[in-house]
């Protein structure tokens, strides 16, 4: 889902720079391979549209519209915000899809500390499964202890 801004970021009087805007903005440039035209090293993602924000928005702009289009400012519904959404996690290996569930029924009101077991299933011809866990500590799973599932919807 391509994510929006409400208001302009970055250079110039029309950039409002909300917060909740720019963190977008830097997220989505962070999620951007260098080589597209992301930052090299990633911005803090801190609500601030300083001179980093700014450069790595005009530099973005730069690499896929020149120098004419390069105001180091998104604008909502703008060229610049499309390619974004566009190439925003897209590296070397681009999966056609995947989706993910939780397999603890109690997992909504787990703490983050506490060990997650995911299913994980993406797209690449078929779809292929694995069960993943994320804990602070090495964890075994026993696979055998989660049955597949049938996902409704997409």
């Amino acid at each position: 889902m391509d994510r929006s801004i409400l208001q302009p970021v970055g250079d110039g009087t029309k950039a409002k720079n909300f917060y909740d805007d720019v963190v977008t903005i830097q997220q989505l440039l962070n999620e951007i391979a260098p080589q597209n035209g992301g930052p090299n090293p990633p911005l803090k993602v801190d609500g601030i549209c300083g001179p980093k924000t700014k450069a790595a928005i005009q530099n973005f702009q730069l690499k896929h519209f020149g120098w004419k289009l390069a105001d180091a400012r998104v604008d909502p519904d703008g060229a610049t915000l499309k390619k974004m959404n566009e190439l925003a996690g897209a590296g070397d290996y681009k999966s056609l899809g995947f989706r993910m569930r939780r397999l603890q029924p109690d997992s909504q009101n787990a703490v983050a500390s506490q060990t997650q077991i995911f299913l994980l299933q993406y797209l690449e011809g078929a779809w292929r499964s694995g069960i993943y866990t994320f804990s602070s500590m090495p964890v075994a799973v026993n696979p055998a202890a989660y049955p597949p599932i049938a996902f409704q919807g997409g």
